[in-house]
């Protein structure tokens, strides 16, 4: 038999400790993957040059750039189809899916490309932070 002058055990917090312990494992758990797998979709891949040739526009095809093969670009306002109207400038490829822009007017930006939407980037003005969002013509 049992002393008496022991407390008895309490049968219902038996079981539950485990359990709630279990549970915060396994939220943390998962808040560690969800913030893991958000980082990977806004900075993995690597930009391709193939994969961004050709002529972009923002949606009211106020703006545009043609981005060339040798590294070079135009950038123009406007829907003029003549791609010699266009401000020349040059690009460079660099890592997590960005890509530096230098006009030759000294006019600097950063294009984003994400592996999600792959037919569109996100342009930021250097100077004044300012973006547009420009999509692949067909």
């Amino acid at each position: 038999m049992t002393d008496p002058s022991l407390p008895a055990k309490d049968k219902k917090s038996g079981p539950l400790a485990p359990m709630v312990g279990l549970a915060v494992f396994v939220l943390i758990g998962v808040a560690v993957t969800g913030v893991m797998e958000q980082r990977s979709l806004q900075t993995n891949g690597s930009v391709s040059s193939s994969s961004i040739l050709g002529e972009w526009r923002t949606a009211d095809s106020s703006s545009r750039i043609l981005f060339r093969a040798d590294k070079t670009l135009g950038m123009g306002s406007g829907g003029s189809p003549d791609a010699t109207a266009l401000e020349p400038g040059a690009y460079q490829l660099e890592s997590a899916g960005t890509v530096s822009i230098k006009m030759n007017d000294g006019k600097s930006f950063t294009a984003t490309f994400r592996e999600f939407t792959p037919n569109q980037f996100d342009l930021v003005d250097s100077v004044n932070q300012g973006v547009k969002v420009f999509v692949k013509t067909p």
